[in-house]
């Protein structure tokens, strides 16, 4: 407390830090002798990966006692942070993932490495951060090229049989087209309105051809649309923006102007008349209320001690989380805003209980909002509202249109004609429920040589030549989704020069729901790799033999046509697919 006065009374800002104690200090040194000792007689090991030490910049030594040595001396000594970041780079680390809440060190990393290549990853940015934080840190660190096993999110949760869970619930509402409606079919506020047709109409007139009218009447009829169309286009406007368009004042109808006979041109110069034109009306200004000016300084502050553009601090951001400015830069800030803004006698700083409060508040606009009322701030502006426009209650109900996809029964195609598969290599990835042994015959009887190996290979220069590719492993197995197990295998198919690429799924049941994903997967590779024929064959009957025959079709098959699958169309059996 003693120093905190003295240093406020030379004009300084300082700020207690909530910690338990001085660490990383010679006040704690006495704790490294007690830990040490604590330490002597527990079993510690050698780490398996290096770990950096944040005393000596260097990772920790590779023998039990060097370990406990290190951990007791770093208690009251200092922290080489910069070194120690500098070391690891050097050492060919490239991504820095920071452990706990914060980017305190997130946003040191970056000060040290500067615009040299790294990628930092902060789990928890924001307090309430949370498993989607950490669920967007092993996105982030997959983005990066991390071998990140997210199968492993996925086990020890129930899986929902699609066919069998209860229908949902009906909406509360409905999107058909650019038209957004409540399930009664009644228009949402600010939706847009349906069109109207246009009825075209023939206006006739019974003035004879060659008779000219009243130039007059020519003029008035032309200012008074004018007039309309200005008038209707501001009415827009200031619906768009918020207002309510004054109603245009009702035109007495022109006359009829009977017909004149043609006036003979008369050499004389035409008379003009100077029409003095009325000055426009310059609406007054409203003034802005102090709120603002309190903004825009908080705005200014934050800009001059962080070193952010005015522009790219939004009221809204989080001070710590989303620009890095921890307690002791916001007490900074607060300090500077009272000096500012001439708050407790203008030069003095803030009492320790105002400067807690001002320091809590974790948003600019909190800020703002806390300073405008010391200083007598009211509201940002004091232009009336204008009431919002009234919302058509008409009713209108159009019943949506939906398309259903439902399983249509085929026609047998019959035989195909047999392509050469003779002296093509195979590699059958997977058992399949006993399909790889029915396919290896039928691939060998056409004199193709086979391949077997597990549905997790991974195809690489020791597999030597491979033509085709056949994967298996997403017939009935384990309750758990093909991919993204699946993707290495597939990846590897495609960099290893296979010609062809198929997988086998089921069409209906849980086999389908478990690799779903191999649909989009494969017609991603097949505009990846346009010289690679990459298809998904859904079969309805996974028996091995009516496997062995689908896929067999499909090699076989003359051109890259998809070939049909017969599928079950009874109650109850699903939606099916082809090929």
């Amino acid at each position: 407390d003693t120093a905190v006065r003295l240093l406020r009374a030379a004009g300084l800002g300082a700020k207690r830090i909530p910690v338990a104690c001085a660490f990383h200090s010679p006040v704690v040194a006495g704790a490294g002798e007690r830990f040490a000792e604590a330490l002597a007689d527990k079993p510690v090991r050698a780490p398996e990966f290096p770990v950096w030490a944040n005393r000596t910049a260097a990772p920790y030594p590779r023998d039990p006692d060097g370990v406990r040595a290190e951990l007791a001396a770093q208690i009251g000594a200092p922290v080489a942070f910069a070194a120690q970041i500098e070391a690891m780079y050097e050492a060919g680390a490239r991504i820095f993932v920071e452990a706990g809440p914060g980017t305190v060190l997130t946003r040191l990393v970056g000060q040290i490495l500067g615009d040299r290549p790294h990628r930092t990853v902060a789990p928890e940015p924001r307090p309430e951060g949370g498993l989607p934080g950490w669920l967007d840190a092993l996105a982030q660190l997959a983005v990066a090229g991390v071998p990140v096993r997210t199968a492993r999110l996925l086990q020890g949760r129930d899986a929902v049989d699609a066919l069998r869970a209860p229908a949902p619930a009906r909406p509360g509402w409905t999107v058909d087209g650019q038209l957004v409606r409540t399930a009664d079919g009644a228009l949402l506020a600010g939706a847009l309105a349906p069109a109207r047709r246009v009825v075209e109409t023939t206006v006739t007139t019974d003035q004879p051809n060659g008779t000219p009218v009243d130039r007059d009447a020519l003029i008035t009829e032309f200012l008074r649309s004018g007039r309309e169309m200005i008038a209707a286009q501001r009415d827009v406007l200031l619906t768009y923006f918020g207002g309510t368009g004054s109603p245009v004042a009702p035109v007495a109808p022109v006359a009829a102007v009977a017909p004149v006979a043609p006036q003979a041109l008369s050499s004389a110069e035409p008379a003009f008349v100077e029409v003095e034109l009325a000055s426009p009306v310059v609406q007054e200004e409203v003034p802005t209320a102090s709120a603002e000016d309190v903004g825009r300084v908080v705005l200014e502050i934050i800009s001059e001690r962080t070193g952010y553009p005015v522009d790219m601090i939004e009221p809204d951001l989080d001070l710590e989380a989303d620009l890095s400015i921890d307690s002791i830069k916001r007490a900074e800030i607060a300090g500077e805003l009272a000096k500012r803004l001439g708050i407790a006698g203008g030069a003095e700083l803030l009492d320790d209980a105002e400067l807690e409060e001002l320091t809590k508040a974790r948003t600019a606009a909190a800020v703002t909002a806390w300073l405008a009322a010391r200083v007598g701030g009211g509201t940002a502006s004091g232009r009336p509202e204008e009431p919002a426009p009234e919302r058509d209650a008409t009713p209108l109900g159009v019943a949506p249109r939906r398309f259903e996809m439902r399983a249509v029964e085929l026609p047998d195609v019959g035989p195909q004609a047999g392509s050469d598969l003779a002296g093509q290599r195979f590699f059958l990835l997977g058992d399949g429920g006993g399909a790889a042994a029915e396919v290896a015959a039928g691939l060998d009887a056409r004199g193709a040589e086979v391949v077997l190996a597990d549905q997790g290979h991974v195809l690489g220069a020791a597999d030597g030549t491979v033509h085709a590719v056949v994967y298996l492993g997403a017939l009935p197995g384990p309750d758990l989704p093909v991919l993204p197990d699946a993707f290495p295998v597939v990846k590897a198919a495609l960099t290893g020069g296979a010609g062809r690429l198929l997988a086998v799924r089921a069409a209906t049941g849980a086999g389908a729901v478990r690799a779903a994903g191999l649909d989009g997967l494969f017609r991603t590779a097949a505009r990846e790799y346009p010289d690679v024929v990459a298809r998904v064959v859904a079969v309805g009957d996974v028996a091995p033999a009516a496997v062995a025959e689908a896929v067999l079709a499909e090699l076989c098959a003359p051109a890259p046509e998809p070939v049909p699958a017969p599928v079950s169309t009874q109650a109850g059996a699903g939606a099916g697919a082809g090929a």
